[in-house]
């Protein structure tokens, strides 16, 4: 089977940034963005935000959570700037192979939960590009609901494997992202 025949379309392009507020200021001069999301993954020491540009495309900023943040070591090495492309596919098991078969060596490939399944390319072996393909059963060009960009700068949502919660339960929020149909 050909790669081709499993890509889907790109769901976001990455960028590392030392402080999203800042970028997101330059951001809005230049972009008029919609928030679809943001949270801070606390096991991997980052804050994502995902800003819809136009009817399909995203850009995802990501800010390192502390001083030993991997991400934190990225940017002090190579700078801020693009760190990853994210395509989706239709079956990640079959582009696990396809990959191998052409000699791009991967750097961790995740497959426990349908919401997003996952593995990144390891530069080396991409023409010097991390791409993160994905098989998702969610909808995640829906914003979610009731969060503002405050929430997310100010460490107010958090990533619970799944969905996106609030850090403190003050308030109820339906379930995000959306399954499929």
């Amino acid at each position: 089977m050909a790669f081709s025949e499993v890509a889907g379309s790109v769901d976001h392009v990455a960028f590392a940034v030392r402080s999203m507020r800042d970028t997101l200021d330059v951001y809005s001069t230049i972009f008029d963005y919609q928030l679809i999301y943001g949270t801070d993954h606390d096991h991997r020491q980052i804050r994502t935000m995902q800003l819809q540009l136009d009817a399909r495309f995203k850009v995802e900023l990501m800010e390192p959570l502390g001083p030993d943040s991997p991400l934190a070591d990225h940017i002090d090495r190579r700078g801020e700037g693009f760190h990853h492309m994210a395509v989706k596919v239709n079956d990640l098991i079959q582009v696990v192979g396809d990959l191998g078969e052409v000699g791009v060596e991967t750097l961790g490939t995740t497959t426990d939960n349908p919401s997003w399944m996952e593995l990144f390319t390891d530069p080396r072996t991409c023409a010097g590009t991390m791409i993160q393909l994905a098989e998702t059963n969610r909808d995640w060009f829906s914003p979610c609901p009731g969060i503002t960009v405050e929430d997310v700068l100010v460490g107010r949502l958090v990533w619970d494997g799944d969905t996106v919660g609030w850090r403190y339960p003050t308030r109820i929020a339906e379930r995000w992202p959306p399954q499929l149909p």
